[in-house]
């Protein structure tokens, strides 16, 4: 263990190195600035022309010119309510290529205020305040969307590691009509979110934006599929992991499932390509597409989504918060050392859950769903012991592995016992306006509690170690670093530092908000909620809906042998927890 001189030394000469190359690579963008459109990053011409280009060589259409972008501010966006008549005069302008060659009747863009094929704002009957952000022209992506628009992802383009796809099951006992979905996706979706209908290009400089897409197919991306049990919706969905993207139409696709079976579910599978947003986003995203039992949506507003991230949180006092902000900084110099030392330092025990890099970019992935658990009994948990929701599920978690090495007569764990390391990687969501979709996350370390030997035990260090991570600015510093590392870096090899960062940790844990009342898709009434993400580690995705929590593992079928053992052993683990807690309560909703 590093002495503190040690450790402050380490952080000086790391904080002097970040300046030096940080003020390098201030001095070298200034001097490859090509001029004040670059520097207002104004429409290019280039990524139009390579869509043109792919569009050609997918549908051998003939090759059309087209016509020069107009120079647009870049502010200069305009906001129209949408039950207003489509706006008139020069801000009423298309910058379509069909409208620019004088043929409106052509124009699919869904910001086009003449084409009589467009998703009329004049026309949709959504309420207030939705509002159309036309996408006049091509939008340069943030970094992190860029990262994700990459053919690996965040991963080295050697990796051949399939680009983040998130899959939400949605399972009701009839599914609505087709015409219901296009109606719901046409009149909410499409004209809120300019990323539904718009594809990433890459231009010559190596950025990447959105350009607007002229031809929505709603039948192209809506599909059916039929199955005879709700197994069959597993398999199916299973199916679609690690899928390979065209990325010359929007990245996302609505499947209607129907289960043949007398009395089965049937299902909704909404999937998503990563790049339109993160899990906040997506989460925005579902809020426009369910009603309640009026037919109201449920749209995430700024008092609500403070409310799903923050919970029942009392507020603080001034000198409470004046001591966190104090904490905060002055562990800074960990936060920054725990961060540099990831993809470098050692990693974690090897296990018969370790996933090996050279099966990352494998297809063998079995989703695993794990029986609705009681959210009023893990309330009941977190209230009799003072922690948080999360503690409660991360400390099942490392319960659930415990038991499930136990069961496999793991060496490892028989071996080191006490002084075994499994680590779970933590999206953490940044704070973000809700105007748009977002990327703003990053990934964090929190060692899971396996090698402690009761759930009490468990327990105490999930708290001790989340207490930690929420005084430290450590997603900050990890978020900084990202950007600094790919700009200077390049793609390939800042996404090298990412896959060494997965290499070092044994799973991903992801726990989103959810709704607390009842959904309701097209009038139809949505029983259950399970959100599934293939990746390169076995994953635990987990959301909460009216009085349950849903939560699924995706694992590596090649790696964990018996993979359904996981999802028995996470709720005797919970069981366990509330025996120790000394509250009562079924840990399975229904039994």
């Amino acid at each position: 263990m590093w002495s503190h001189s040690t450790e402050l030394r380490l952080v000086a000469a790391v904080a002097v190195l970040l300046i030096f190359i940080g003020a390098a690579y201030t001095k070298l963008k200034l001097k490859i600035a090509t001029g004040p459109g670059a520097a207002r990053g104004l429409a290019r011409k280039t990524s139009k022309e390579i869509l043109n280009r792919e569009l050609e060589k997918q549908y051998r259409a003939p090759r059309r010119p087209t016509p020069p972008v107009p120079v647009v501010d870049t502010d200069a966006i305009e906001t129209v309510e949408i039950r207003a008549p489509a706006p008139k005069g020069p801000l009423a302008v298309c910058y379509s290529s069909s409208c620019a060659l004088g043929k409106p009747s052509e124009c699919y863009s869904p910001s086009c205020p003449n084409g009589k094929k467009r998703i009329a704002p004049s026309t949709a009957t959504v309420e207030a305040p939705y509002t159309l952000k036309f996408p006049k022209r091509e939008r340069r992506m943030s970094l992190f969307s860029q990262i994700l628009a990459h053919p690996s992802g965040a991963f080295p383009t050697s990796s051949k590691i399939a680009p983040t796809t998130v899959d939400s099951i949605f399972y009701l006992e009839k599914l609505p009509s087709t015409a219901s979905v296009k109606n719901l996706f046409s009149e909410r979706i499409l004209p809120k979110y300019h990323r539904f209908s718009a594809v990433p290009v890459e231009a010559a400089d190596g950025s990447i934006s959105w350009v607007p897409y002229e031809n929505i197919s709603l039948d192209a991306h809506i599909l059916h599929a039929t199955v005879d049990s709700e197994s069959g919706i597993i398999k199916y969905v299973q199916s679609l992991f690690c899928r390979s993207w065209v990325k010359t139409q929007p990245m996302w696709f609505v499947h209607l499932v129907r289960n043949s079976a007398p009395g089965g579910r049937s299902a909704i599978v909404i999937e998503v390509h990563h790049v339109l947003g993160d899990g906040i986003s997506q989460v925005m995203v579902l809020g426009d597409i369910v009603s309640d039992v009026n037919g109201k949506s449920l749209t995430i507003d700024d008092k609500k989504f403070k409310r799903m991230m923050q919970g029942s949180q009392k507020p603080k006092s001034l000198m409470s918060r004046v001591l966190e902000k104090a904490i905060f900084a002055a562990n800074t110099g960990r936060a920054l050392v725990k961060v540099l030392g990831l993809p470098i330092l050692g990693g974690d025990s090897q296990t018969l859950m370790s996933v090996p890099p050279s099966l990352f970019a494998s297809s063998n992935r079995i989703l695993i769903p794990v029986p609705p658990l009681s959210l009023a009994l893990v309330k009941s948990i977190k209230n009799k012991l003072k922690v948080t929701v999360n503690d409660v599920l991360f400390a099942a978690l490392g319960g659930a592995i415990r038991k499930y090495l136990e069961y496999r007569s793991d060496d490892a764990l028989l071996v080191r016992g006490s002084s075994l390391k499994m680590r779970a990687l933590m999206p953490y969501s940044f704070p973000r306006p809700l105007d748009d979709l977002h990327n703003k996350w990053t990934m964090i370390s929190a060692e899971l509690p396996v090698a402690e030997a009761t759930p009490l035990a468990r327990i105490k260090a999930t708290k001790k170690r989340m207490d930690a991570i929420k005084s430290s600015p450590e997603p900050l510093v990890a978020i900084q670093l990202q950007q600094l590392a790919y700009r200077l870096l390049g793609h390939d090899l800042s996404a090298q530092t990412t896959f060494d960062v997965f290499a070092r940790h044994s799973i991903v844990f992801t726990n989103v908000p959810g709704f607390t009342e009842r959904m309701y898709i097209a009038g139809e009434p949505v029983l259950a909620v399970q959100p599934c993400v293939s990746n390169v580690l076995n994953q635990l995705s987990a959301v909460s809906y009216c009085d349950a929590i849903h939560m699924n593992f995706v694992v590596d079928g090649s790696v964990v042998l018996q993979p359904e053992r996981l999802a028995l052993f996470l709720v005797r683990e919970l069981e366990n927890l509330r025996d120790a807690a000394g509250v009562e309560g079924d840990a399975i909703v229904g039994n």
